[in-house]
């Protein structure tokens, strides 16, 4: 974000798609983190990180809170057969 900005830019968006176009054709788990005061600094309406929820809805890709994705991976069972 440092590079890119941390108000809502279409170049940091561009940068995150490029990442989540690798991600869904692999199959992958992405584990993004943002920290409140960089999503709030230039951004106070969180508008890059709406418009980032928006693409990942249209490619399908699920999003959720850690405690949701551990939450499903235990309800699955994959925790005892070391598939994750």
């Amino acid at each position: 974000r440092e590079a890119l900005g941390f108000g809502p830019s279409d170049r940091y968006l561009q940068h995150l798609r490029k990442d989540l176009d690798y991600l869904v054709a692999r199959r992958l788990t992405w584990s993004l983190i943002q920290h409140d005061w960089s999503s709030l600094q230039d951004d106070p309406a969180m508008l890059s990180t709406r418009r980032l929820l928006e693409q990942v809805a249209t490619l399908g890709f699920k999003a959720q809170s850690h405690a949701g994705y551990y939450r499903d991976l235990m309800a699955t069972g994959a925790e005892k057969t070391g598939a994750a």
